[in-house]
């Protein structure tokens, strides 16, 4: 009958910089195991904080997926987190 599209503003936004992501930031559970990319991912972090966000996938897992990020941006989003709950609270 008809063809099923999504709306234009529902497509991800595919640019330079999205596909620049997925080619270095976007790594499989072979490509850590069989390589020294998690050291060097975890010197990056020895730098001071990074904002730089890893993606962790396990190719035969679909749904098995994590994220590395430095541990000291990690506790600065959870402060927020903590800050934008309390406030929510005060709200209610």
């Amino acid at each position: 009958m008809g063809v099923h599209t999504l709306p234009k503003e529902q497509y991800p936004i595919a640019n330079t910089n999205t596909l620049n992501f997925l080619k270095t930031n976007v790594l499989s559970v072979t490509d850590l195991s069989r390589t020294k990319k998690l050291s060097e991912i975890l010197d990056r972090f020895s730098n001071g904080v990074s904002d730089e966000v890893f993606v962790i996938q396990n190719a035969k897992k679909k749904d098995a997926l994590a994220v590395v990020v430095d541990i000291d941006y990690f506790e600065q989003l959870l402060q927020i987190k903590e800050v934008v709950e309390e406030a929510l609270d005060q709200i209610v």
